[in-house]
């Protein structure tokens, strides 16, 4: 039986905790020693990102309303159910390829905490590795599921899209806003730790999901705690110029792998298996 789910039954038999003070002092000791390197990466992200948006919402959207669009014009979109499978698959796939590199925050992190040198090429390590798999299937069901919420709540709260566009509705986009939000956000809390646990932990993707649900469901605001000082903490960077937020935005990532390792704990990772054979 794997480790990692031995672990979470004695967890279930026998409780744990989760000390609020230990966390953060164990995020600002390996977050000291990571966010230079974090904050470059997060530049290289950002560059990457905008370059892969533009060209793909470009086409998913078109060119022409996308341009109008960015202008700040106003544009209905067109609606139809090919455009709504361009944006999903737009959403799942960004998402996707993305997570590797959240991946790599936390091997960064982890790299920090037993002492070793910290390089930015760990941050994208997991592109080759046999997790790359598993961490991509698991940012994709998350981000499906994220997607549906946001649209089936758009039809909800915003019944027709082009008198809403040309006729603004405050208190409809107040509610259609907050519900969203909340919904993805408490997604996102509760998903958290979905990552750790399947490149430290080798779960499965509905594994990881599933024990990430349960154990912050049993520290739900602890957790919820510790993640709301990140975000503020990752917001103060906006203060410098907005670029600084580059540089504390990696904060988060060290919270989450000191939820991680102080609550189920990670052993020694062996790179040759990390590596492993690309399954994906």
């Amino acid at each position: 039986m794997n480790k990692t789910l031995d672990k979470i039954s004695e967890m279930k038999k026998n409780g744990f905790s989760l000390d609020f003070n230990d966390v953060l002092n164990d995020t600002f000791t390996n977050y000291k020693r990571t966010f230079l390197i974090g904050g470059v990466v997060c530049l290289l992200l950002l560059i990457i990102v905008s370059l892969f948006y533009t060209t793909i919402a470009g086409t998913v959207i078109g060119f022409d309303d996308f341009s109008e669009m960015f202008a700040g014009k106003r544009v209905v979109p067109e609606e139809t159910p090919l455009k709504i499978m361009g944006n999903f698959l737009l959403s799942v796939l960004s998402a996707a390829l993305i997570a590797p590199i959240s991946a790599g925050f936390y091997k960064m992190n982890h790299q920090a905490a037993i002492n070793e040198d910290v390089s930015i090429g760990d941050a994208f390590i997991y592109y080759r590795s046999k997790y790359f798999k598993n961490i991509f299937i698991a940012a994709a069901l998350i981000s499906s599921f994220t997607f549906i919420i946001q649209t089936a709540c758009r039809y909800i709260f915003i019944i027709d899209i082009e008198d809403f566009i040309l006729n603004p509705n405050p208190s409809a986009m107040l509610s259609y806003s907050l519900v969203v939000y909340v919904l993805i956000v408490l997604v996102y809390i509760f998903t958290t730790l979905t990552t750790p646990f399947i490149i430290f932990g080798d779960l499965s993707p509905t594994e990881a999901i599933s024990k990430s649900m349960w154990l912050v469901f049993n520290k739900f605001w602890i957790i919820f705690g510790l993640l709301f000082i990140g975000f503020i903490f990752a917001c103060l960077g906006f203060v410098v110029f907005c670029i600084g937020v580059l540089f504390t935005a990696p904060f988060l990532y060290s919270i989450v792998y000191s939820i991680y390792s102080n609550t189920v704990g990670i052993d020694n990772i062996n790179e040759i298996d990390l590596i492993g054979t690309n399954e994906f």
